[in-house]
């Protein structure tokens, strides 16, 4: 086993102290333009302290390349190599117990995809599957498809280079997969069974018939060859077998019929999204390659969100809404990580529409050395924008602050195409509100177009579909005893609920004073 790090010459004030650090290393070079460090399996082993410092600094300058026995690696395969060094060093100082066992059973600590038993820290990993979800129902009885659990364990073990540790053998860990049941057979009268069946969900009214799992019954413990398990404690939601998780796709409802206003803006973002992913004929006969990005600013509430759906729903792909300030971690490399399992999902779920909302708040300007932790976040985006290059996934980002925007994100072939979404103009606010209040019982008297002109000029999408919402409310309010309702009476609608011209000023007047109240708060509560 050997490490390459290959880092370049940087303006950074952190440059000169790391080339310090790295002499070091017993096989450390400096050119003038780069320098490498090849660590041996040894130094992995007994240098950890100094490697972990080096790679705290190197891995936020966006050029650094990292080698593991010769192959292009990541800096998660760099951290995770290290991460069995240490963990190697655990065992061999352990007087009692067995290491590997302690955590999850497998025989080796490392091995987080499939979870053997119950325990509180494989929850906190949020294991991807438990072993009796994978397998197949048939002639009564589920069969656990051990072979595939071999064969994911194998791939993941190599994929994280657990040869490494002289403790790891995957002939101990088929070993404790040979000993898992064959088949689990569920009687569903047996109140003492432990095991209940995990049925399909069925539409509203419909029976669950369709069979798709097995899984621990609620609040009682299943126990034998040296495992348990605890349902409350694994799932937040009921288990399905592999396929049905990786087949499922979450494909947004929104249409570009939910839309007005922005027919201009909405034509642009399908030129740049749909067209390469319905007609990709096109763009190979103009030798075109289909934008990765495109980025939309403007005030808050004018649509951004609702033009992503819409064409997420429209090409049928399989939509990721990333909140920024989700990503972010207070540990090491998390932030970096959780980037890297969002790009995977969707690359795997192709084609895909990843969403980031408050974009600003991961990939401000990297102006700063003393802000490490932001800009390593950055340029883990940049590595991963640039590796979208034949995959069937669009990354559509959103801001009201785009002057924050690192330069770098917006260069092309990242996030690149540039759309400011203003506010509607005045026929984009009649077409808005014809929208919301199109299937609302509205007084045929009542003149949409001259009420937008009038009060609704101005105001962004959002608003107007909240001035449309409560206009709703106040008609409920004034035609309906909802104090008897409260109280169990029967209520029959008649033609007179409707929404009139009055609900509708109200509603505005509303609005107004929401927002007066909340631009006064601070001087109110003396904040």
């Amino acid at each position: 086993m050997q490490i390459r790090i290959v880092f370049y010459k940087t303006s950074s004030k952190y440059y000169d102290p790391c080339c310090l650090k790295c002499e070091g290393f017993e096989q450390y070079s400096s050119e003038k333009s780069f320098n490498t460090i090849d660590i041996s399996a040894e130094e992995i082993r007994t240098k950890q302290v100094l490697i972990n410092h080096v790679l705290s600094i190197v891995k936020n300058w966006s050029k650094t390349e990292y080698y593991v026995d010769g192959k292009r690696a990541s800096i998660s395969e760099i951290e995770g190599v290290v991460g069995l060094a240490n963990c190697e060093k655990t065992k061999d100082n352990e007087v009692v117990g067995d290491h590997c066992f302690d955590i999850n059973g497998w025989g080796c600590n490392s091995l987080e995809e499939i979870a053997f038993r119950d325990s509180g820290y494989s929850y906190y990993r949020k294991t991807k599957y438990f072993w009796y979800q994978i397998g197949k129902f048939s002639d009564g009885v589920w069969h656990v498809d051990k072979s595939r659990i071999k064969e994911m364990l194998k791939d993941e073990a190599e994929r994280k280079h657990l040869n490494f540790c002289k403790h790891f053998g995957l002939d101990r860990i088929f070993e404790e997969v040979d000993k898992l049941s064959d088949e689990i057979i569920v009687d569903e009268q047996d109140e003492d069974c432990e095991w209940q069946y995990v049925y399909k969900e069925a539409a509203a009214g419909m029976k669950q018939t369709e069979i798709i799992g097995v899984e621990p019954r609620e609040e009682d413990k299943y126990s034998g060859g040296g495992f348990s398990i605890n349902v409350g404690t694994l799932f937040g939601g009921s288990a399905s077998n592999i396929e049905e998780k990786d087949d499922q796709k979450d494909i947004p409802s929104t249409s570009f019929a939910d839309i007005g206003g922005m027919d201009d803006v909405v034509q642009q973002v399908r030129e740049v999204i749909e067209l390469p992913m319905i007609s990709p004929n096109i763009f190979e006969h103009y030798h075109l390659m289909p934008h990765k990005g495109i980025l939309l600013y403007g005030p808050p509430g004018c649509g951004k969100t609702m033009i992503a759906k819409a064409i997420a729903n429209e090409v049928k792909a399989h939509f990721i809404s990333v909140n920024g300030p989700e990503i972010l971690n207070k540990f090491m490399g998390q932030s970096e990580e959780n980037l890297r399992k969002i790009f995977a999902e969707a690359k795997r779920k192709e084609p895909a529409i990843i969403y980031f909302d408050e974009f600003d708040s991961i990939s401000t300007r990297r102006d700063s050395d003393d802000h490490l932790s932001s800009a390593s976040v950055v340029n883990q985006l940049l590595t991963l924008m640039d590796g979208m290059d034949e995959s069937k996934v669009c990354c559509i980002a959103s801001t009201n602050r785009i002057d924050m925007i690192d330069e770098a994100i917006k260069r092309p072939g990242r996030f690149d195409y540039v759309i400011e979404i203003e506010k509607p103009s005045l026929e984009g606010c009649k077409s808005i509100f014809r929208i919301h209040t199109e299937k609302k019982p509205v007084d045929p008297k009542f003149d949409k177009d001259k009420f937008v002109e009038k009060h609704l000029m101005g105001l962004s999408g959002a608003e107007i579909a909240f001035v449309a919402a409560e206009a709703a409310y106040n008609s409920i309010r004034r035609t309906i005893d909802v104090d008897g309702i409260f109280q169990g009476k029967n209520v029959e609608l008649t033609g007179e609920n409707m929404i009139v011209d009055m609900d509708f000023i109200r509603a505005v007047n509303t609005l107004k004073e929401r927002k007066t109240k909340a631009d006064t708060a601070k001087y109110r509560y003396n904040l």
